[in-house]
């Protein structure tokens, strides 16, 4: 810092100012004066660094305040994809390069990466399409004078060793939210071979010892028992999610 507010202040005040402050200790300084300079010691001491450093808590990724990280993020439109400040902070930092690749299978793969993903795989799923008709000008797959054509279909599948929560399920949502095509529809994600958007099984059943063997990697608070009567419960944070489908098979989906 080049210089200190306190040691020129006095100096913003007029000569009458001086003439008129009480209270003069031995160095010549009144009550007022005295009062200006403690004021502007604790501006010095507290506030006027950040000022001095304005651009780095306020626009540089690695080095802005942590409340102005929401802010940075929004700026550049990006979405929560990690609740680790850091991993945030570096999104940031690469934001211009991450969305020259938006909307593109290639940022499903960069922001999946980013996020700790082993393997990446974005299927185009097979979509069957004609030709018009000579006669009525449309059929059953295209229907140029009606409608736009039908947005392609896609899967995809992410592999790896980070437990599944529903944080990080919200996190891999936000990255499709954010990436997916206009073009496109998101129809499946599996995560180690389970779907995540179609709905996991929940798998159960009872062993030789009598005990109820269940698991739901994508719910660690899903818990599950047998009553004395024979009756199957199971309580969960996310008991919204849970349904049975037609088969009777409980279903998770977040």
């Amino acid at each position: 810092m080049a210089f200190k507010i306190k040691n020129i202040i006095w100096e913003w005040f007029g000569l009458r100012d001086t003439v008129d402050d009480q209270f003069k200790d031995v160095n010549g300084k009144g009550i007022n004066q005295r009062f200006n300079e403690l004021l502007a010691e604790d501006f010095d001491d507290h506030s006027t660094h950040k000022i001095n450093n304005i651009v780095e808590y306020t626009q540089s990724p690695m080095e802005i305040m942590s409340r102005f990280v929401v802010y940075r993020e929004k700026t550049f439109g990006l979405c929560l994809i990690s609740s680790d400040e850091y991993v945030r902070r570096k999104f940031i930092q690469y934001a211009s390069k991450i969305n020259n690749l938006r909307g593109t299978k290639w940022g499903y793969i960069l922001l999946y990466r980013f996020m700790g993903f082993d393997s990446i795989v974005v299927n185009e799923l097979a979509s069957v399409s004609g030709f018009d008709s000579p006669t009525t000008f449309d059929d059953v797959e295209r229907v140029f004078d009606r409608r736009c054509q039908n947005c392609t279909k896609y899967s995809i599948d992410l592999t790896g060793a980070m437990p599944m929560s529903v944080e990080l399920l919200n996190f891999i949502m936000n990255v499709v939210e954010y990436n997916e095509p206009i073009n496109a529809k998101l129809k499946d994600i599996t995560y180690n071979g389970t779907s995540i958007v179609s709905g996991a099984h929940i798998t159960m059943f009872i062993d030789a010892n009598g005990n109820l063997i269940y698991n739901n990697p994508f719910d660690a608070s899903f818990s599950a028992w047998i009553d004395g009567n024979g009756d199957l419960h199971f309580n969960s944070d996310n008991a919204s999610a849970y349904s049975l489908d037609v088969s009777g098979d409980l279903i998770y989906t977040p």
